[in-house]
């Protein structure tokens, strides 16, 4: 099974040969199932592909396309409008602090040119 984005790029795909999971020889109707967890995917349509391979890679059967989904904004996401595709497919979630330690302020007054008052700007 293969997901892809709006401009045809795979974001991720996943198979029995990816997770050494071997199904047995099928004759007639079966059902297979698969779980996953789902990556936290940029909001926005995605389409399903899926596939059935022999043991030697040859298709037996493919359908692009197949279905889409769609995953909508949350609140994480303020910036949405100006997301681009330089951006991916996936949202890692993260949170950035910033803290000022004494030293590297006085490192930081140190290294700024001195400006006398007295001088005229040019």
């Amino acid at each position: 099974m293969g997901v892809t984005n709006t401009r045809g790029e795979r974001v991720f795909a996943i198979g029995t040969h990816i997770g050494g999971t071997e199904i047995p020889p099928i004759e007639g109707a079966a059902t297979v199932r698969v779980q996953f967890k789902m990556p936290p995917l940029v909001p926005g349509q995605y389409g399903l592909d899926f596939g059935f391979y022999d043991r030697t890679g040859t298709v037996l059967d493919a359908v692009y396309g197949a279905a889409t989904i769609e995953v909508l904004k949350d609140d994480y996401l303020v910036m949405l409008e100006s997301h681009t595709h330089h951006m991916g497919n996936i949202m890692v979630r993260s949170e950035w602090t910033c803290s000022q330690e004494a030293d590297a302020l006085d490192l930081i007054s140190a290294e700024a040119p001195k400006v006398n008052s007295s001088e005229s700007a040019p």
